[in-house]
């Protein structure tokens, strides 16, 4: 069992079901796993294979999603990392991991492509240094990959804050997330009908394996939001009816101040948790 093969299944059990709901756009399993093929071929044209590192400094949205489940079909280890991190930051992950691609924010790739021999990759338009994340998904072949690698294969590392040293990579292997996304599932009653927001950077481990995967894993739908904003929260909630949100104790501070001067439906909510 690995991280992907959830996302093959669904676009095969519940095709048309919407996984995953931006800003803007909204996308059914079928199709991310579809665009997930097309870039892992992609990536595998480009070199990538099993056991690679690929850095993803992404926000939430679209692209990490896409990046993500892509990188994973290969193989490959994801390092989700934090957009606000300086270049210099991000080259120490990049150095102490040897990662051999990075995906970049389309803001990011004038600043982060210099570290070496490396595939850089952007969202959004490409130039001489970066490669276009758009043009390789329209690019790949649409061809299915099913991913064959096992519960004990690493499929994740995150990096620590480095608070008191450099950053240090925490290893996850694909049976240690899913035995904690299977937990939230079980705990907080997610189903299909099940609604998670996720505006909390999925660099991560919280938002990403407690919540994104838990809504992966039982075919429910993930709504991204690219930063955080109290008053986003509480929009998207009334208007998307959300049931599941993860945020840390100050997000709740802050909208709990909105809400003592405007009034939203929140009704549909089922769990709110801080972490």
């Amino acid at each position: 069992m690995n991280i992907p093969y959830y996302l093959e299944m669904y676009s095969r059990k519940t095709p048309e079901s919407t996984f995953l709901k931006t800003e803007t756009s909204e996308y059914t399993f079928r199709e991310m796993n579809d665009q997930a093929n097309r870039l892992a071929s992609s990536l595998a044209r480009l070199g990538i294979k099993k056991g690679d590192k690929v850095i993803l400094l992404l926000k939430n949205g679209y692209e990490f999603a896409v990046s993500y489940f892509a990188v994973l079909k290969l193989g490959a280890v994801v390092i989700p990392t934090n957009v606000k991190l300086t270049a210099n930051e991000v080259k120490v992950i990049f150095d102490d991991s040897g990662a051999k691609a990075i995906i970049v924010e389309e803001e990011r790739k004038e600043d982060v492509n210099d570290f070496g021999d490396c595939i850089y990759i952007c969202a959004g338009e490409g130039n001489k240094t970066c490669l276009s994340l758009d043009e390789l998904i329209a690019q790949g072949q649409q061809v299915p990959f099913e991913s064959q690698f096992t519960e004990d294969d690493i499929s994740t590392i995150l990096y620590t804050s480095g608070t008191t040293g450099k950053p240090k990579g925490v290893v996850f292997q694909n049976r240690s997330i899913l035995s904690v996304a299977q937990m939230i599932c079980i705990e907080m009653k997610m189903t299909e009908f099940s609604k998670t927001l996720l505006m909390m950077p999925l660099s991560h481990s919280a938002p990403l394996h407690l919540f994104f995967i838990s809504t992966l894993m039982v075919g429910a739908t993930a709504v991204t939001r690219k930063e955080f904003h109290p008053l986003e929260m509480l929009k998207a909630i009334e208007t998307e009816k959300i049931t599941h949100f993860f945020g840390a104790p100050v997000a709740y501070l802050l909208a709990a101040k909105i809400l003592e001067q405007q009034k939203f439906d929140l009704s549909s909510m089922e769990w709110f948790v801080y972490g």
